[in-house]
């Protein structure tokens, strides 16, 4: 599926410890399936990811949260 023009950029928050950190990703230029928004160390505690409404469009797609262990 191609994405429109309309729903390229996407900002992802993502708040950890006394940290936050702005993601914003080009859709455009991601590979369908599954996106690394990128590599944080997170202490132990609660973790946020949030997707805003800080859209090039009138859309905020999104499907799920994946986190994976980097050694």
């Amino acid at each position: 599926m191609r994405r429109h023009r309309e729903e390229r950029n996407q900002t992802y928050v993502i708040h950890y410890g006394t940290e936050k950190e702005e993601i914003t990703l080009d859709m455009e230029m991601e590979p369908e399936g599954w996106i690394s928004i990128g590599s944080f160390y997170l202490p132990e505690g609660t973790v946020s990811i949030t997707l805003n409404d800080a859209v090039s469009g009138r859309y905020v797609i999104a499907d799920a949260v994946k986190f994976t262990l980097s050694r």
